[in-house]
């Protein structure tokens, strides 16, 4: 389990979640930024290296504490439902920008047929019930396109932990 949540820690990097658009990590991490002052974030945060370590400090300090519970209080979960014919859309989609040359778009289309893919045999009457496995694959094709050969093979290891046909893989 370790392994794949190193694969998406890395995955979901610092410029995923913080990015220079303007957007909730952005605005979250700016007013957390503004409450605690540069000296708390340089001196104290800045120089803890352990994650639970990071969250007692935050909570520690009521002024920063507040800010972040009174927004995370705000936050509404958004969930969308597993459906094999979405996940079967944006794969074939997928496959169509691959083909035209538009990989980081395909990219993203392949990592929404992942997502949205239900568990093996979840669904039989989509893609015999192996949409997931599908959109791996799919998506290892476009993670080795562009040379991204640590996540195309991650990718490869969890297709592989289900039955697909010889000629799947």
């Amino acid at each position: 389990m370790q392994e794949h949540d190193e694969f998406y820690r890395t995955l979901c990097s610092s410029e995923t979640l913080r990015s220079g658009k303007k957007g909730f990590f952005h605005d979250f991490s700016e007013s957390v930024m503004r409450i605690a002052g540069d000296t708390w974030t340089s001196r104290i945060f800045g120089r803890i290296d352990d994650d639970a370590d990071r969250v007692r400090a935050i909570f520690a300090d009521a002024k920063i504490r507040d800010v972040v519970v009174d927004t995370l209080a705000k936050v509404k979960p958004l969930f969308r439902d597993k459906d094999a014919d979405i996940s079967k859309r944006r794969r074939l989609e997928g496959y169509q920008l691959a083909a035209v040359g538009q990989y980081d778009k395909a990219l993203l289309l392949f990592s929404q047929a992942v997502l949205r893919a239900p568990q093996l045999d979840k669904n039989k009457t989509v893609d015999q019930g192996m949409s997931l496995p599908l959109a791996l694959l799919g998506r290892a094709e476009i993670f080795m396109t562009l040379k991204e050969y640590h996540f195309a093979l991650e990718d490869l290891r969890l297709a592989a932990e289900h039955d697909l046909p010889d000629k799947s893989m």
